[in-house]
């Protein structure tokens, strides 16, 4: 997952029900990955303007912190 973001990947977490990967990193994106059919599509989402330091997955809700 490492080369699937543009600079250092930070952080990831699981949301075990609906098989989403979340993925942050030193490229200012948040990436969702549904891995419940082994594919690699993904949706990026922006969401801070520098580096994303960690990301929480709770209560259908996504926090992420960062610069």
């Amino acid at each position: 997952m490492q080369a699937l973001h543009r600079n250092r990947l930070n952080a990831i977490d699981f949301e075990l029900n609906s098989h989403l990967l979340f993925s942050v990193g030193d490229d200012s994106f948040v990436k969702v990955w549904d891995y419940s059919f082994m594919r690699e599509p993904h949706q990026v989402y922006i969401g801070h303007a520098k580096n994303i330091n960690d990301v929480l997955y709770h209560n259908g809700r996504v926090w992420t912190a960062g610069s």
